[in-house]
């Protein structure tokens, strides 16, 4: 992970680490995690060497970033416009899984964090 999270950070991407076992952000860093991650690699390097089975977490918001979570096996199922649209981001497969998982994005505009107009 130590590798990983430096190489984002030197990319200028927010990052933090995570307890084993959870997806919780806030596991390692505690209340306040949003304003605690980092794009530093000194910081980053310290956190995976000081906790080396740490998971690692994207700050998506504050590294301009957004993902579209997808939860079906395949974007075909998906109307074309919005299957191609997707197949145009940077893509982090579910494990088994075809079309299964997150499609990250780069943007200047700010969104919250649900489903909101592309729930079903």
């Amino acid at each position: 992970m130590l590798t990983k999270a430096r190489k984002l950070a030197k990319l200028g991407f927010y990052v933090g680490p995570l307890r084993p076992g959870t997806k919780n952000p806030g596991s390692r860093l505690g209340r306040g995690w949003q304003e605690k991650t980092s794009n530093d690699p000194a910081t980053v390097s310290r956190w995976f060497k000081q906790h080396p089975k740490d998971g690692l977490f994207l700050h998506l918001g504050r590294s301009g970033l957004i993902a579209f979570d997808l939860d079906q096996d395949n974007l075909d199922a998906l109307p074309k416009e919005v299957a191609d649209d997707l197949r145009c981001g940077l893509f982090q497969r579910s494990q088994g899984a075809d079309d299964r998982g997150h499609y990250v994005f780069r943007t200047d505009e700010v969104f919250g964090n649900g489903a909101g107009g592309f729930s079903a």
